[in-house]
């Protein structure tokens, strides 16, 4: 038996102001005029293979936490590895290359 991919997911949350939510949100979609004003929104994308060496795709979601009377912004990335190009030794270096990569390519910064 040998390992095939690695799959992962990594989900954040980040407390942020109702307006700040709604313009991290609104700058990647237009939401229908028939809606109430305050309908909030979340936005995937859904990435094809082949970004970096053994990619097989991945997604990245930004959506709320639907809990609670905070709001918090969520992000998470799933991602398909294949494990026969990338070893478990480099795992962590090649997930911090694709997160930077990928939020760069939206335009998101997230400050440590």
């Amino acid at each position: 038996m040998s390992l095939s991919q690695h799959e992962l997911t990594i989900a954040s949350q980040f407390r942020v102001e109702p307006d700040r939510y709604k313009e991290i949100i609104n700058s990647y979609l237009t939401k229908p005029n028939s809606l109430p004003p305050d309908t909030l929104s979340g936005v995937a994308f859904y990435l094809p293979a082949g970004q970096h060496a053994g990619d097989r795709g991945g997604s990245i979601v930004l959506d709320r936490l639907a809990v609670g009377t905070d709001l918090y912004l969520t992000v998470r990335v799933a991602m398909i590895i294949d494990a026969k190009q990338v070893d478990v030794s480099a795992f962590e270096k090649y997930v911090e290359s694709y997160l930077a990569d990928t939020f760069f390519k939206i335009g998101i910064e997230i400050d440590n």
